[in-house]
């Protein structure tokens, strides 16, 4: 299969609730991270083995027990039944494996892991190339990847995309929870056609939905993504929680919401949607160098391009191009009904917030919640952002309560396009170093009172 890549330019447990405004969002139940225990002692009777053990010892030859185990991944998930977990032993596997079947709610989920306290690493170093990805779980449900480390997996060639874990088709309860990928990615010549690579990627190519999605935990760094994304969730993807990862130094977006791209056949659900992005730590997501990109800052730590119902709520985003972007790159368009709150957003090197399309071509975003986060000293490289900005064809948006500090440019809100309406400002609490500026509909204000009067917007917020 083939993943449909895209250019940008710009810009607990048990079953969680995810519980919406009642204007915007729905009600959809999440899948959990904490479902059975990690230090479950499998079974290995003879009548029965519900568990297998491989290693890079092992033969193919031998039982698939504890002390004579496999020696091929993929042997163990042809015979692993539901319920049953595939455990990886101590050392350097250079493979890689499919999962195209699937668990049951009644009888439990198929389980790929580490052995707890054994570290389990899938290496590319002399594997050939696959386009579906190191671990590629395809229309399949009840699947869980834990405690897997995935590196060296990088190709030179324009038409592979390398992708740690990639999870396709339709399905559901598929969980990714605790696994380490880093050092991994496309070298290909971007004068002949790029390349694109991610840590992980779900992609809903599907007319049956992919739903209830949990990616927890994980760790993506270090990777080398041409104009795709450290963690993508695209296409038919209706639920998803995204909770408590570290994506950091990456040379693109860390993590994108996406519709719109032709990648669901349906175009009606062509757009990821009624998910959670909560507790994840994003830095240093920069394009800046990036053959793709040259020296343009263009990459966000949060990214939502074209999806809608999401949540973005309590992250840590800083040293980004972009801290938190809300756009979308597809003329007709639009992410929608979504809520960034309580985040942490600081020191990006362009805005910390930005919404809309970074030109005239470009869909819209409208009915967001832009609320009580905290915004301090972004457009760190001077790129004359402000903390939030408005870019073309923002609708009927919320900013409300949030704190903002500017650093010496005391740049707080830019909005240069007339044509954007319908936006509420109001009970924000601002403060800068220096003398503070707002943009509003291309006339900029450095006196907070006028600004106030001419343009209607924060009439109950205050500058310090």
């Amino acid at each position: 299969m083939v993943i449909m890549n895209k250019k940008k330019i710009f810009w607990t447990c048990f079953l969680v609730l995810l519980v919406g405004s009642a204007a915007y969002f729905s009600t959809k139940l999440y899948p959990s991270d904490t479902i059975t225990s990690g230090a479950r002692l499998p079974a290995t009777g003879e009548t029965e083995i519900r568990d297998y053990y491989v290693s890079p010892q092992g033969k193919d030859t031998n039982p698939g027990t504890m002390n004579a185990p496999f020696a091929s991944i993929q042997k163990a998930i042809e015979l692993v039944k539901p319920g049953g977990t595939v455990f990886l032993l101590e050392g350097v596997y250079h493979q890689t494996v499919s999962i195209n079947k699937s668990g049951s709610l009644d009888q439990g989920y198929i389980t790929l892991r580490n052995v707890e306290g054994q570290t389990a690493i899938m290496d590319g170093k002399g594997v050939k190339q696959v386009e579906d990805g190191v671990i590629h779980i395809d229309n399949a449900s009840y699947v869980r990847v834990k405690g897997i480390e995935i590196r060296h997996f990088y190709t030179a060639s324009p038409d592979v995309t390398p992708v740690g874990i990639h999870v396709s088709g339709s399905g559901r309860n598929i969980e990714m929870i605790g696994n380490r990928i880093h050092d991994m990615g496309t070298n290909a010549d971007q004068r002949i056609g790029g390349g694109n690579a991610h840590g992980i990627a779900v992609y809903g190519n599907s007319a049956t939905s992919l739903e209830q999605l949990a990616i927890i935990e994980n760790e993506l760094y270090n990777l080398k993504l041409g104009a795709s994304e450290a963690m993508a969730v695209n296409g038919n993807v209706d639920g998803f929680r995204i909770a408590r990862n570290i994506v950091h130094d990456n040379n693109n977006i860390g993590i994108d919401i996406i519709g719109f791209e032709g990648t669901a056949p349906n175009p009606p659900q062509d757009q990821a949607r009624n998910g959670v992005i909560e507790e994840n730590h994003v830095y240093n997501s920069s394009s800046f160098g990036n053959p793709a990109y040259g020296e343009d800052y263009s990459a966000a730590g949060i990214y939502v391009d074209g999806g809608k119902a999401v949540k973005i709520i309590d992250n840590d985003v800083h040293h980004n191009d972009f801290g938190i972007e809300l756009a979308s790159e597809h003329a007709g368009g639009a992410t929608s009904n979504v809520e960034v709150s309580t985040n942490r957003i600081y020191n990006n090197y362009g805005a910390g917030i930005t919404l809309g399309g970074y030109d005239e071509d470009r869909g819209r975003t409208e009915n967001c919640i832009i609320k009580e986060n905290e915004l301090t000293e972004n457009n760190g490289k001077h790129l004359d952002y402000g903390e939030i900005n408005l870019a073309f064809d923002t609708r009927n948006n919320e900013l409300h309560n949030n704190y903002i500090i500017a650093n010496e440019d005391g740049r707080m809100i830019t909005n240069e396009f007339t044509e954007n309406e319908g936006n509420s400002v109001d009970y924000n609490h601002y403060s800068s170093k220096n003398q503070a500026y707002w943009i509003w509909k291309n006339e900029e204000f450095d006196d907070f009172a006028a600004y106030q009067t001419e343009t209607g917007n924060d009439l109950h917020s205050d500058l310090n």
